[in-house]
This record gives structure tokens, sequence and C-alpha cells, in this order.
């Protein structure tokens, strides 16, 4: 198990719409960050998005080097406090779970957002990797380097509005 955060701000971005452009949960949203995606050896094969009311149902199909691996989120949305939480299981080639409670907050200069993550339930090989806090490091990393990207095209999007 392992808890760490990760944040960012998209510059000169304000909090609503940063917050409703973040949420929108596409089916089509790792093709806005294709360049950073490359090179990782975890890449998205498909993806599915269910949304029923503030509730969204996320289901990736990704590969990790030549071996599938499906991610189901379960997203609960707070446009009232613009937050959100998180609840990702992990089946197939990586088992775990990982839950996340993202809080935007409006800033002098745009908008920060700042995830609190939790990593849990590491199965095999992973329980050991994950007892030894690598799983959690591993994925703090790739997270934070999702989240600067994603930003960077909010940044690119809707930039300049402040």
């Amino acid at each position: 198990m392992g808890r760490f955060a990760i944040e960012g701000t998209a510059r000169n971005v304000p909090l609503a719409l940063l917050y409703d452009w973040y949420t929108d949960f596409r089916p089509d949203d790792p093709s806005l960050v294709e360049d950073t995606l490359r090179g990782r050896p975890l890449r998205f094969v498909e993806r599915k998005v269910t949304r029923q009311g503030i509730h969204v149902l996320i289901e990736n199909m990704m590969d990790y080097k030549g071996r599938r691996v499906l991610a189901r989120t379960e997203t609960t949305l707070h446009p009232e406090r613009f937050a959100y939480d998180v609840d990702t299981r992990y089946t197939g080639a990586m088992r775990f779970r990982d839950r996340r409670h993202y809080a935007f907050t409006e800033l002098p200069e745009g908008t920060q957002i700042r995830a609190e993550c939790e990593i849990s339930e590491a199965r095999g090989i992973l329980g050991l990797l994950s007892a030894l806090g690598l799983v959690a490091s591993a994925v703090r990393r790739e997270s934070q380097r999702l989240m600067d990207a994603y930003l960077r095209v909010a940044e690119r999007e809707l930039g300049g509005v402040l």
C-alpha cells in the first residue's frame, strides 16, 4: 500500500473552465496527450465512457509490454466543490486498486489541481513491490507525467482567458 499526491497548475485558465474541461471524460481523451504517452510501457488500446449524472464509469483496455490490462474507473463528480473522487481497479497483467481525490483551486496565475492518491490491494509480485513502495512510486511518476501533459493541453486550448 502507498500514499502520494500529485499536483499541477494550468496557467491563465479559470477554475470553472478547467474543471469542466478536465472532467468531461471523453473516449478520445488519451489522444490529446499521444506525444507524451509515446515511449511509455503502458498504452491505451480502447476506452469506453458511460455517464449517468455525477457518476462516470470509464473502462480502459490497455497494453502493458504485450499484456492486456483492464482499468475500470468509477468516478463521482462534486462540481459544487470543484472536486471529484476516483476508484480504479486494475485487472489482467497488473492487479491493484488506485483511489484518488482531486481538488481544483483557483490561484492568481490560473488553476491548480491536487490529487491525494492511495494504492492498495496489489496482488502477486505487485504485492511484494507494493510493500517496498515501488508500485506507488511508479504510479506517482506516471500519474504526474500524465497530469502535466493534460494541463499543457488545457493551457493551449483554454489559456489566455484570465
